[in-house]
């Protein structure tokens, strides 16, 4: 009967179809999908909503479309559209919804569309036409709406049925490649699967963690999606743990957590492990499940729910997970070095703690370390892990390396694109101890270390190297740009626009891929201080990577022999808008380059005072044709500013 009902509805609908006024794409769907997602505006320029509708119903409303939004409209969804209908004046689309983060998340939404003044506006409430007033004195009208409304019930249910199996029978593929033969679930012990789920939450596999588990698969679903849970800790990198001894409880693998920077900072989690279909299923700890309140540390440190065994050893977890761990094996001193570049810009502290060899001492002749000098070396690696992790500090680099033996001495700097002036240097030792390369956390440049290993005179010249690193690294970055003020400039033509603007953007991408050295080759020094320079390519860093503004290349003006590359700068409040002028010529030797006198359009004091001593070291540095031909360039982009602003300004009826 329900079969005959939707044929019937189909064929009224087709039969209606050839007096359509406008043919519905469902290219139209996804449109509006965006524009909700991208909205700055009222409701009433994104949906269709009658005029009579009282200030109640469409507070109701906004929050209404908030929660929809929210639930099924996010911007990390993926969206398809599964089926659409038209009946005259009156569209309905099926759209399905997929959470590339949650292989467990598919949904339906259905949206009605209506053609009103040659154009397809949305109907705000899901499903339905409520609230539009479209079409309510026109005939048929209603007997179209009611028809569609009727199908995308009907029809939007059973597309949601087909998507959920279809998800879970694609998702039963994707578990099984977790659990061949030769996997540590199928074939490894109990250590090794709790070992693989631990590596699969650092690694932020959904898909590897629910094939751990069973019955706790939305517990992981919910939870690794969530950034106020507790699985958003053990998803991160900044903690240590280790499988620790098996003291006897049945079932059970117990897992040593340490949180060097929370309060409390160590715990114990309780892994229980059965058999099903010759896999290993772990049923997830109860401090990890969705439905108990409080964040992670506070559920640590509460803990009622562990086996006695534990409770007793809780206090001592940070050791046992220092003598648990197994140490990443090194088999040279250059890949100790690169490891620790790569952990440090991965912000993966698990991994740097396995660096380092947590049984003896290297400073003072080898001696096995006693439980006071493991938790003093452990305070030393956190210190030192504390400086090499920094995150504003994107760039880190070996300015200085001394090689013995068995040991190297070395100078890792740190800076940033958008702060190419700032240095930081920090003394590094790392030893061979007869089995793997080690850093050993505790050394500094002090004096009082085993004279064998490291004499006076390597950590004096230690000393020296850092004190003048600077201004050797930072003539080293100046090297890369050429000497602009010797250039030979050669005339411009039209037609170079298109090679001036790629040329731009190829600095642009190095500088938003903090590739300081490549973007400083695409720059040519203007003045005798060398930070002018520098300054100039790390304020292009920060404008191109700001969370509070959005930069674009607005046009360019071309020249005699200098292009303006006009920059654009929004703030994201709307409070101001910014325009910048940057120079660019074309030597016969050297190409395209960028000079570093970058002109801002004057809104007030600042930018005059910015602009005038620009240009007056300018005049010092640079020959008197390229002034008078960048100052004629400079009118021309301030009129033109100008003019855009006042346009701008008379739109928004100022």
């Amino acid at each position: 009967m329900r079969g005959c009902f939707i044929f019937w509805l189909i064929g009224l609908m087709a039969t209606t179809l050839l007096a359509a006024p406008q043919q519905w794409k469902n290219s139209t769907a996804l449109e509006h999908i965006s524009k909700v997602q991208q909205r700055s505006g009222p409701l009433n320029d994104l949906f269709i909503i009658a005029a009579g509708v009282p200030p109640d119903r469409m507070v109701w409303l906004e929050r209404k479309l908030a929660s929809i939004k929210l639930k099924n409209l996010s911007e990390e969804y993926r969206f398809s559209v599964l089926s659409s209908q038209q009946l005259g004046d009156f569209a309905m689309v099926i759209v399905a919804v997929e959470d590339p983060r949650n292989p467990l998340f598919y949904e339906t939404v259905s949206l009605g569309f209506c053609w009103k003044n040659q154009k397809w506006r949305a109907a705000p409430l899901p499903g339905i036409f409520s609230l539009t007033d479209v079409g309510r004195y026109q005939k048929g009208a209603k007997k179209h709406r009611e028809a569609l409304e009727l199908w995308v019930h009907i029809e939007s249910k059973r597309l949601q049925e087909l998507g959920e199996r279809t998800l879970l029978k694609a998702l039963d593929q994707k578990l099984a490649k977790y659990k061949q033969p030769g996997m540590p679930l199928r074939d490894g012990t109990k250590d090794e699967a709790v070992e693989y789920f631990m590596q699969m939450a650092q690694q932020k596999d959904t898909v590897g963690l629910l094939a751990c588990v069973l019955d706790d698969r939305y517990n992981v679903a919910v939870g690794v999606l969530s950034h106020k849970s507790v699985w958003s800790q053990l998803l991160q990198k900044n903690f240590t743990y280790s499988i620790l001894p098996d003291v006897g409880i049945d079932g059970v693998v117990s897992v040593g957590v340490y949180f060097p920077d929370r309060s409390p900072s160590q715990g114990i989690l309780e892994f229980r492990l059965t058999m099903s279909e010759g896999c290993w299923v772990i049923k997830i700890p109860e401090s990890l499940k969705s439905r108990i309140d409080g964040d992670f540390p506070s559920r640590l440190s509460q803990h009622a729910h562990l086996e006695p065994l534990n409770r007793k050893r809780v206090s001592n977890v940070k050791s046992l997970i220092l003598h648990s761990l197994s140490k990443i094996s090194v088999e040279s001193d250059r890949e100790l070095l690169e490891k620790l570049l790569v952990v440090a810009a991965e912000q993966d502290f698990h991994s740097y703690i396995q660096l380092i060899d947590w049984k003896v001492s290297f400073l003072d002749g080898g001696l096995e370390l006693s439980s006071g000098e493991l938790d003093k070396r452990f305070s030393s690696a956190f210190e030192l892990w504390q400086k090499l992790s920094v995150k504003k500090s994107s760039i880190r680099e070996y300015l200085y390396e001394d090689r013995g033996d068995n040991y190297v001495l070395c100078n890792l700097v740190r800076y940033s694109a958008s702060t190419p002036l700032v240095l930081s240097s920090q003394p590094l030792l790392i030893v061979n101890n007869e089995t793997s390369w080690t850093l050993v956390p505790e050394f500094t440049l002090k004096d009082d270390h085993d004279p064998s290993l490291l004499s006076k005179q390597k950590l004096a010249e230690l000393r020296k190297h850092i004190e003048g690193a600077k201004s050797k690294f930072h003539k080293r970055l100046l090297q890369k740009a050429v000497d602009g003020m010797s250039l030979v400039l050669m005339p411009l033509t039209e037609s170079e626009r298109p090679q001036i603007i790629a040329f731009y953007n190829g600095f642009i991408k190095n500088i938003a891929s903090q590739k300081l050295e490549e973007a400083l080759g695409c720059m040519a020094n203007t003045s005798k201080k060398p930070e002018v320079l520098l300054s100039t390519v790390g304020a292009d860093a920060k404008r191109w990577k700001s969370p509070i503004s959005h930069s674009e290349l607005h046009s360019v003006l071309m020249g005699e022999k200098i292009a303006l590359i006009i920059l654009k700068e929004t703030y994201k409040d709307n409070t101001s808008i910014d325009f910048i002028a940057c120079p660019v010529v074309r030597s016969s030797d050297h190409g395209y380059r960028i000079f570093p006198n970058y002109f801002r359009y004057e809104h007030g004091r600042g930018e005059k005072i910015a602009n005038q001593n620009m240009l007056k070291e300018m005049e010092t540095s640079l020959d008197k044709e390229f002034n008078q031909i960048y100052l004629k360039l400079i009118k021309k982009f301030t009129l033109m500013v100008n003019e855009e602003i006042k346009q701008e300004n008379g739109n928004n009826g100022e």
